[in-house]
Order: structure tokens, then C-alpha cells, then sequence
């Protein structure tokens, strides 16, 4: 038991950023400064590893030790209705719409 005990909490070691944009990152939360509203983060981009500065201005939430901490609320997509009336495209769909090459009717 004392054995799954310490391998439960390795696993929790992780550290995950998730950013407003839809991605994520795993890694070490290195730093927080609450004056700057900024995480210090060190991570894996591309193979790589790599120690960045996030802004909150940036983040979703952050899990931390465990405990997941929500930053920013993230904000649903507009519907594209909602934003106003959609514009008519020349689609094969609506045979009149079709563009002709000059010089010919639209009559036959």
C-alpha cells in the first residue's frame, strides 16, 4: 500500500498551463509572481525543453500541485448567426449566381 501511495502523488507532480487559445502545456510550475500577474513555467515544446513566462492574461487555468486553479473564464464562440447576416456567396449551388465568360448570354 505505502508503495501505490508514493507512486499516486509522483504522478501528480505534473503541472499542466491551459491557455484562452485551446492548447496546453505540461511541466513544472516554476514561479508565480502575483504583482506582475505573470507564471513562470518550465515545459517541453518540440522536443524540446524550454522555461517561459506566461501572463494571466493569457492562461485558462493552471494545475498546481495538483489543484486546478482557473485564471480566466474562457468565453464561448459567437455563432455566426448571432453576429449578423450572412453574406451570399457565388456557389454551384445557386446556378444563377454562376459567373460567365464575357462574351456569352445568359439566355440559350
Amino acid at each position: 500500500m505505502v508503495l501505490l501511495a508514493a507512486v499516486g502523488s509522483t504522478a501528480q507532480a505534473e503541472d499542466v498551463v491551459e491557455f484562452l487559445s485551446g492548447a496546453s502545456m505540461k511541466g513544472k510550475v516554476v514561479g508565480i509572481d502575483k504583482v506582475k500577474r505573470t507564471i513562470e513555467f518550465d515545459g517541453r515544446i518540440g522536443g524540446r525543453r524550454v522555461t517561459r513566462t506566461f501572463s494571466y492574461g493569457k492562461i485558462h487555468a493552471v494545475t498546481y500541485n495538483g489543484k486546478r486553479y482557473v485564471i480566466n473564464e474562457k468565453t464561448a464562440p459567437q455563432a455566426a448567426a448571432a453576429s449578423g447576416p450572412a453574406l451570399k456567396s457565388n456557389s454551384s449551388s445557386n446556378p444563377s449566381a454562376r459567373r460567365r465568360p464575357i462574351g456569352t448570354s445568359r439566355r440559350r
